[in-house]
């Protein structure tokens, strides 16, 4: 395998700022905008042509010089096609097994380009032509529906992100050195489906979410958390935290800030010499947090108050420690405090006296439920105690105060904490 990805070309130079290779994107829209990329170099054309029979023009042979530059400029860029990061073939090249792990002891021959052979009873290895990459290859092999880990490990991956773990607990190892699933006839018939579904991952996400395992409550029960006290049978819904990526998205969405457009260009990076300051500055866009760049030396400081990955380190799960900064976070931090003045002035907005009203959209917005009699009441009078003696209702600042401390709260981060509110 090891010969597959030597003989695919991924980076489209070795400068000391390395290029990845793009390819052009195949879509309708290609056709249109290189007719319009022909037709201004025909109008180019025209004017020089124009030009050059005109021998009374002013300044001819300057004007002319200049026409012939953009000219020769448009013809080389070609039309300006959207492009996507992606791979191309490189030279085929078969490697030798370096032994013991060292690279200054390969073996005497290489080892033909292939995959390995423990599943060959069940899927034969595919058959890679001297001239290919065996990258085509290697893909159609993954993804064939005999193949007896691709669909399990992704439907378990599927499964942990909405459980927190998964019927394999060791998501990254599916051999005998791992965890033998919880639930095996579960995991080959998610499997089944996600395969005979045409590999739709809406649909997968769809299944798992309408099925009555994830919608049970995570009230605890005390006899069946003694027979399961890690809840290896799915009893009950398991309480976990947001990742950091969408507690930042989350703060973002509830004031009304977060762009979900989903642009972002490499250029406006490659163009700004300062890289560090230019990621930086990326960070403190509303661009969803998916669409951010990942600059290892320069890691978003929010991102590790909440337990992210480190992306040039491989992890089958993520940590999720509890520790005090993250409170502090959501209390003191500039993005906690501008999303609390936002959320306070959309909330501000429409009927002044109708506190309680305000409370329940508040809440709504948060929580995704309303509140209950008892926040409601302690709530009200909270804001108009602090309220000032000759206001009808409470200020600006009371809300804003008041919006700090409910994105500080445990429900706002944390997935099913209170959904008994939902069940009872």
């Amino acid at each position: 395998m090891a010969g597959i990805f030597r003989s695919t070309r991924t980076m489209a130079n070795t400068n000391h700022v390395s290029r990845w290779v793009e390819t052009v994107l195949e879509q309708p829209e290609n056709a249109s905008i290189i007719a319009a990329h022909e037709r201004e170099i025909a109008e180019k054309k025209a004017e020089i042509g124009t030009l050059e029979k005109d021998e009374t023009a002013e300044k001819r042979d300057e004007r002319l010089k200049e026409l012939k530059e953009q000219l020769k400029k448009l013809e080389a860029a070609g039309p300006a096609l959207p492009k996507t990061m992606a791979v191309k073939e490189g030279e085929p090249v078969d490697l030798a097994v370096h032994l013991r792990g060292n690279h200054l002891t390969p073996a005497a021959e290489p080892t033909p380009r292939g995959v390995i052979r423990l599943f060959d009873d069940c899927l034969p290895s595919p058959v890679i032509g001297a001239t290919n990459s065996g990258r085509l290859e290697l893909a159609d092999w993954l993804v064939d529906p005999r193949h007896p880990l691709t669909a399990r490990v992704m439907v378990n991956r599927v499964w942990q992100g909405h459980f927190g773990s998964g019927l394999v607990r060791s998501p990254s190892n599916f051999g005998p050195r791992g965890e033998e699933p919880t639930h095996p006839e579960l995991l080959d018939w998610l499997a089944n489906e996600f395969v005979s579904g045409g590999w739709s991952v809406k649909a997968l996400h769809r299944t798992i979410m309408l099925s009555e395992t994830y919608r049970r409550s995570s009230r605890s029960d005390a006899r069946a958390a003694e027979l399961d006290p890690d809840n290896l049978l799915l009893w009950r819904q398991n309480r976990r935290r947001l990742e950091a990526e969408p507690i930042r998205d989350a703060l973002l969405f509830v004031s009304g800030k977060l762009d979900r457009s989903g642009t972002y260009s490499l250029g406006d990076l490659e163009k700004n010499q300062n890289y560090y300051k230019a990621d930086q500055a990326r960070f403190d866009k509303p661009t969803r947090a998916v669409y951010l760049p990942v600059v290892r030396a320069a890691g978003y400081e929010m991102f590790a108050t909440f337990d992210a990955a480190d992306p040039a380190v491989h992890h089958q799960n993520r940590a999720a420690t509890i520790v005090p900064s993250q409170a502090l976070f959501m209390l003191n931090s500039e993005l906690a405090l501008q999303a609390a003045r936002d959320l306070a002035a959309t909330v501000a907005t429409g009927n002044a006296e109708d506190v309680k009203a305000r409370i329940e959209n508040l809440y709504l917005r948060l929580f995704a439920r309303p509140p209950t009699a008892q926040e409601t009441e302690l709530l009200v009078r909270d804001l108009r105690s602090a309220a000032e003696p000759a206001a009808q209702t409470p200020a600006l600042a009371d809300w804003e105060r008041l919006c700090r401390v409910l994105l500080a709260a445990n429900e706002f981060v944390y997935v099913n904490r209170f959904i008994n509110h939902l069940c009872n």
